[in-house]
């Protein structure tokens, strides 16, 4: 089989949300004993950082990835499809996250000289998958590094990190309303990374991923949200799972949300961690049982769904596809 290497944006890409893909990279190295190698490091990096600047000012016309079979596979996450451009190096193959299904047509041409790649939407994948068999489907996941063996001391009631869903955190503040004692957090606004409380104020910016994690950890509730719900993110008409459920459920936080209830829902298993709410009525009636009942009831139940669903046993997945068709 051909030698695998990881290609990444750490030296670079320093934004809080990158860690996370660098984390899913840690996991994969460990997996498939291979290397790590900067996308743009020394003189031809450099080279290559420069000519994806000018190729994002100029919009230049779209090119494709190559492939040869006798060279190293090149691993490489793309944040979002609609600039696969900057990472079409040769024999790099794509693991795409963010994808609108405008890009379909477009990504499949680009990708046609590839043996295969990776999205991580099911919805996606079930689109492309009507017009080439050479896209694969891999769900996201939560570094296993994050996984507790026990549930976290719990000082916070109920948390919203990250882009809020304004229907949960209406209902959410209608609920502190009539329960003046129920401590709320949640993000200033989009991407500040700075957090306030409904009973101590401004919390400051949590800026490291271990800060972040530490404060997930303490929350006795998670209210999270698929992207596509509620008037979010348009990708197109499709819905997606965000790190943010994963993350929640490694912290024993019990998850309320709003979310598609769709194929993937049931693949990765959110029900049996989220509860879904389609009313105020029903976030109140979730709301106060949660916040009544011990997180310690959530360990069997999670522990099912993190071993499921942790980055070691994606990276597996990863490798035995790799495995199967370069064989």
């Amino acid at each position: 089989m051909q030698e695998i290497k990881i290609m990444t944006e750490r030296s670079y890409q320093t934004w809080p949300s990158w860690t996370v893909v660098y984390e899913w990279e840690d996991v994969m190295k460990s997996i498939m004993q291979c290397e790590i190698v900067d996308l743009h490091k020394g003189f031809i990096g450099n080279i290559n950082r420069i000519t994806r600047k000018i190729n994002r000012k100029l919009n230049v016309i779209p090119f494709s990835f190559s492939w040869n079979p006798n060279k190293s596979i090149r691993l490489i996450w793309i944040m979002d499809a609609r600039i696969y451009r900057e990472y079409a190096y040769p024999n790099c193959i794509p693991i795409f996250l963010d994808f609108h299904t405008e890009m379909i047509d477009e990504i499949i041409k680009a990708t046609q000289k590839l043996p295969y790649f990776w999205v991580t939407s099911l919805e996606i994948y079930k689109k492309i998958r009507e017009k080439t068999d050479k896209v694969q489907y891999i769900p996201l996941s939560i570094s296993d590094k994050w996984i507790s063996h026990e549930v976290p001391q719990k000082d916070i009631d109920v948390i919203q990190f990250g882009r809020k869903n304004l229907v949960l955190h209406d209902f959410m503040i209608n609920y502190c309303k009539r329960h003046p004692k129920t401590e709320y957090v949640y993000q200033t606004a989009d991407s500040t990374l700075s957090y306030v409380s409904t009973k101590r104020g401004n919390l400051g910016k949590f800026e490291l991923r271990s800060d972040y994690m530490k404060m997930v950890a303490r929350c006795k509730v998670s209210l999270v949200s698929s992207p596509g719900i509620d008037n979010g993110k348009n990708f197109g008409g499709i819905d997606f799972f965000t790190p943010r459920f994963y993350e929640s459920a490694a912290q024993y936080c019990h998850l309320i949300g709003r979310f598609t209830k769709n194929e993937e829902a049931d693949y990765i298993g959110i029900e049996s961690v989220c509860k879904l709410v389609e009313s105020e009525k029903d976030f109140e009636d979730e709301m106060s049982k949660a916040l009544q009942t011990e997180c310690e009831k959530n360990l069997v139940a999670y522990k099912d769904f993190l071993t499921k669903n942790c980055t070691s046993v994606r990276a597996k997945e990863l490798l035995g596809i790799i495995r199967r068709e370069n064989a």
